[in-house]
C-alpha cells in the first residue's frame, strides 16, 4: 500500500535553481498515445488494461526512470492522491482515480509516467527555479527511450495525435511557476500578463487550469503545440518569462526604494501573523508566505530559504494537513493546525530582524 508519509515528495523543491527569488518551478510534459488504441476516455477496461501492460513492459525493458515507484491509483485513497496532486506528482485527472490507472515515479520525485491519464502516457519533470531546457531535456530521455518499445498514435500532417486537440503537434506542454508580487503591488500586473496571449501562452493560478491567482503566483505556458516545434516553444516560453522577470526585478526595486516604509509594513505583519496566529486558512497564508519572500529578498531571513519556502507552502496545503493530523479532520482543525505549522516554523527567526 502506498504510503505518502513515507514518500519524501519534495525532494525536487528540496533544490536549487536559476533564478529562484522569482520562478518557484519549471515543469515540462508530453502527451502520447499507443497506436491501435482508443483515447483514454473513451478505452473499454480490457482497453486500458492493454495500454498499462504495454507501458509496465516497455518501462521495465527500456530503464526509462531508472530507480522508480510504481503506483497503482486505484489502491491509492482519494486523500492520498490529493496529497500527490498537492505534491505535483500527479495530475487533476489521475486524482479522480479509476481502475488501470497507475503513476510512475522516479526516487528524485520530479520525473514520472501517468498512465490512463487524459491520454495513454503523460510523461513529465519539474524543477526548482527557471529550467526551461534541463526539463525538457529529462522528458526528451524518457520519450526516446519508450519510443524504442512503444508504438505511437502519429500523423505526419498533424504530428502526435492527442485526446485534446490542444495536445495534438509535439505533445509538449512546458509551465512555468512565477512570483510577482513587485507588479502585483504596482498594480502593473494585468498590463504585463496580457502580453502573454499574442505568443500563443495562458496564464493559470497557482492550482493550475481553472484556479485563481493566490498569493501573487502566476503558471504561464503554452496553449497549443501544433505548428511549432518543441524548441520553437521553449524558446518563446523562455522569452516571455525572462521579461516578465526583469520587469519584475525592476518593479521590486522601486517598490523598495519609494515604499520601502509600507513594503517592511507589509513582511513584518505578514510575520507577525503567522508566527502568533491560532487559525489561518490557505488563501490567506499563501498571501502572507508571498510577504514573506520578498523578506528573504531583502535580506530580513538569513536562516530562511526560497526552497525551505516553497516547501512549506506544499506542506501547509489541505491534504498535507490532514495526512498529519491522521486523516479528513475538517477545515477548521485544518486551520488550527496549519497555524500550528507556521508558529513553529518562524518561531526564532524574529532575530534576523
Amino acid at each position: 500500500m502506498f504510503n505518502p508519509m513515507v514518500l519524501d515528495s519534495h525532494k525536487w523543491v528540496d533544490t536549487s535553481g536559476p533564478y529562484m527569488d522569482i520562478v518557484v518551478s519549471t515543469r515540462s510534459r508530453y502527451a502520447r498515445n499507443i497506436v491501435g488504441l482508443p483515447f483514454a476516455p473513451y478505452a473499454k477496461p480490457d482497453e486500458l488494461a492493454k495500454i498499462v501492460e504495454t507501458v509496465d513492459k516497455s518501462i521495465a525493458s527500456q530503464d526509462v526512470l531508472g530507480a522508480s515507484d510504481r503506483i497503482i491509483i486505484a489502491k491509492v485513497p482519494r486523500l492520498e492522491r490529493r496529497y500527490l496532486k498537492e505534491s505535483r506528482i500527479i495530475s487533476a485527472e489521475l486524482e479522480k482515480g479509476g481502475e488501470h490507472r497507475i503513476v510512475y515515479l522516479s526516487h528524485e520525485c520530479n520525473r514520472s509516467v501517468m498512465v490512463n491519464e487524459e491520454d495513454h502516457i503523460r510523461m513529465q519533470c519539474i524543477m526548482a527555479g527557471l529550467q526551461l531546457r534541463n526539463t525538457l531535456t529529462a522528458i526528451d530521455e524518457i520519450d526516446g527511450r519508450m519510443d524504442v518499445s512503444v508504438e505511437y498514435a502519429f500523423s505526419e500532417k498533424f504530428g502526435y495525435l492527442a485526446t485534446c486537440p490542444t495536445n495534438t503537434g509535439t505533445g509538449l506542454r512546458v509551465s512555468v511557476m512565477m512570483h510577482l508580487p513587485g507588479l502585483a503591488l504596482s498594480q502593473k500586473i494585468d498590463k504585463i500578463l496580457s502580453l502573454v496571449q499574442p505568443y500563443g501562452l495562458t496564464i493559470r493560478g497557482f492550482y493550475g487550469e481553472h484556479s485563481e491567482y493566490i498569493g501573487d503566483f502566476y503558471q504561464i505556458s503554452n496553449e497549443v503545440t501544433l505548428g511549432k516545434s518543441e524548441e520553437e516553444i521553449v524558446e518563446i516560453l523562455d522569452k516571455v518569462v525572462t521579461q516578465i522577470l526583469t520587469r519584475e526585478q525592476q518593479a521590486r526595486e522601486q517598490l523598495f526604494a519609494k515604499k520601502s516604509n509600507a513594503i517592511d509594513d507589509a513582511i513584518w505583519r505578514s510575520y507577525a501573523v503567522l508566527s502568533n496566529a491560532r487559525m489561518i486558512d490557505s488563501s490567506e497564508a499563501m498571501k502572507l508566505l508571498s510577504r514573506i519572500r520578498l523578506g528573504i529578498d531583502r535580506g530580513y531571513f538569513s536562516s530562511f530559504t526560497h526552497s525551505e519556502l516553497n516547501k512549506l507552502i506544499i506542506e501547509i496545503q489541505p491534504a498535507h494537513l490532514d495526512l498529519r493530523e491522521g486523516g479528513n479532520v475538517g477545515s477548521e482543525a485544518r486551520d488550527i493546525a496549519r497555524a500550528g505549522l507556521l508558529r513553529k516554523r518562524f518561531h526564532g527567526i524574529i532575530s534576523d530582524n
